[in-house]
Parts: C-alpha cells; structure tokens; sequence
C-alpha cells in the first residue's frame, strides 16, 4: 500500500533540524485532528515511534472518521512489529476510505484478519473487495466457506448466485454454486428453481431440466419451474423420462393445472395427440374449477327433462330444438 508518511533517511542533518522546528511550530494543546497528524508525521519521519503513536491515537481520538490517521497509525505499528494492532488500523483506514487501497489489498487484509481469527471483519474486506472487482472467483469462495463455517447458509448461496452472475460464462463458478445447493440440507426449491434458471442461462438445458425437477419434487406445486421447463430446450431422449416424471406429479397432485398441461406438451411432441388434447382439457378443467370452485358443484346433465315450451319464428327444422340443448 501507498505511503502517507515521508520518512527520513536519518542522516540529512538538515532535515532533522528542520523537523524539530516544525515540531516546535505544532502545538500539543490543538483541538483540531489534523495538526495532532502532522505532529504524529514529524516524529514518525524521526523514528520516535512512541510519539507518533500517541500523536496519532489523539486525532483518531477527536476524529474516528479520520482515515489517513489509521494508515499512519497503522504504518508505525508495524515498523515496531506490532501486526496485529497495525492489521485492525488498516481495517479501520479502508473500512471509512474503501476506495483508497485496490482490490487485491482488501483480499490481502481479509486474509490477514482471518488469520488472526476475526472472521467478521475478514467478511467485510471480501465484500469490498468483490465490490471494486466482481469477477475475483476465488474470493467468492473464500467468502463462501466462511459463510458455509458460519451456518449461514442462505447468505452462501446468494454469494455463489451472484459469482455465476458476475461470471457467467465460468463453469467453475456455477459449480461452486451447484455443489453447495447440493450439499444443503435444507435447500428448497426457490434454490433449484434459481440453479435451473443460470443452468439454461448458460445453454446447459439438461441439468436445467433436471435442476427444475428437483424443485418440482420439494414442491410439486411450484408454479415458476413448471412455467420454466415449458421454454427450456428438451433433448428427444429425455422426453420419455418427463412423461414418467409428470405422471409421477399428477398421482402427487391431481389437481394442478400446470402439471396436466406440461404433460400434454411433451406427449405433442411425441405425437400422442389424443392423450395430450385429454391433457389440455383436464389442465382447463382444474384451472376452472381452481377460479370458481363452484362449478365443481354443477351437476351436468347430458339430456334436458322437457322440451322446449317456446319456438324461434323463421328457424329451420329442428332449429328450435338444437338451440334448447345449449341454453
């Protein structure tokens, strides 16, 4: 990381007495941070780290918000071996100035705060990091196994959702995604439901299909996977195993609409037409009776009791009588 501090050689003479001046000029009694961090510069430039240290706590002191005392801060502390106390002021520096240090130094910090066993402010440093560079793959699952140590599971797989969002064209970001959804023992079907949509994102069709069919099993009434498959590319050799596979919702099911209609699609394209139309027919049914309840209650009778008691003028033979039956 840059330097804030201009240190001194410790043999231009002249410096040195200029510096003792300076530090003459900056009164101790001032209540502004900035002049107890120049203070804390001069004696850092003379390496009277004790001074400098003190100097500088002072203007964090009356202001915390005051970023290039914490990299000072935090440059002394580590010129006197003291990493961890110079770790926690660079935390603090790029936490109040993100935009200060490049990426890979926010890595490079949350790798130290790991280490020292300060997971949450290691979190902090990763999410800035993938803020400045979104495409950094391997801190998304750096992140990703703090979280997944956490139990945070959710947060985990919105992570590695936006890694494949972020990257999508890297196979090896949707397998971190895919191995975690897996691995979750309470993964729901929102879960597969999202895999499946990246999967077909990225043209791989089949395991968006099977993705999607894992969401209709933890719910078979999951509207949204059903929608999806209809408009998802089905392979000829998969479509027998999606009739199976429908059949198996319908017996879980028998009242879902869109199960009944999916089924009819795939079995028009297998060119079973008469199976699929008693498809469609029964999805319409149970999409009616879904909205109006009360037509499952209406007794349909084929044949009416008693003829027609009016007749239409000027209607041909048997006019009347036909339009009876559809009254």
């Amino acid at each position: 990381m840059s330097r804030d501090i201009k240190q001194s050689s410790g043999h231009d003479h002249d410096s040195v007495d200029q510096t003792q001046s300076q530090l003459k000029v900056v009164k101790i009694q001032s209540k502004l941070a900035k002049d107890h961090a120049n203070r804390g510069s001069l004696y850092a430039q003379q390496q009277q780290w004790p001074e400098a240290i003190a100097c500088y706590e002072k203007a964090i002191a009356i202001d915390p918000k005051f970023a290039g005392a914490y990299r000072n801060l935090a440059r002394v502390f580590a010129k006197t071996g003291q990493e961890a106390e110079a770790t926690e002021c660079w935390y603090q520096a790029l936490t109040l100035e993100p935009n200060w240090a490049k990426p890979e130094e926010h890595v490079k910090l949350g790798n130290r705060l790991w280490s020292l066993g300060k997971p949450d402010q290691a979190i902090t440093c990763y999410r800035q990091a993938l803020q400045l560079k979104p495409n950094l793959l391997q801190v998304y699952y750096r992140l990703g196994e703090i979280l997944k140590s956490q139990g945070k599971m959710e947060d985990a797989i919105a992570l590695y959702q936006q890694a494949v969002e972020n990257n999508p064209r890297n196979h090896q970001a949707m397998n971190y995604y895919r191995q975690l959804v897996d691995s979750n023992p309470n993964s729901s079907a929102k879960y597969y439901h999202q895999l499946g949509q990246l999967l077909r994102g990225q043209s791989r069709f089949k395991e968006a299909i099977e993705s999607y069919q894992k969401a209709i099993e933890l719910d078979p009434c999951f509207k949204r996977a059903y929608v999806d498959l209809q408009y998802t590319w089905i392979e000829s050799e998969q479509l027998e195993q999606l009739i199976t596979f429908y059949r198996q919702c319908i017996e879980r099911e028998p009242d879902f609409p869109l199960a009944w209609g999916n089924l009819g699609d795939v079995l028009t394209e297998q060119g079973q037409l008469e199976e699929a139309i008693s498809c469609y027919q029964t999805s319409a049914y149970t999409n009616a009776v879904a909205s109006n309840p009360n037509l499952a209650e209406v007794d349909w009778k084929p044949k009416k009791e008693h003829g027609p008691d009016f007749v239409i003028i000027g209607a041909a033979r048997s006019g009347t009588s036909s339009l009876y039956m559809y009254l």
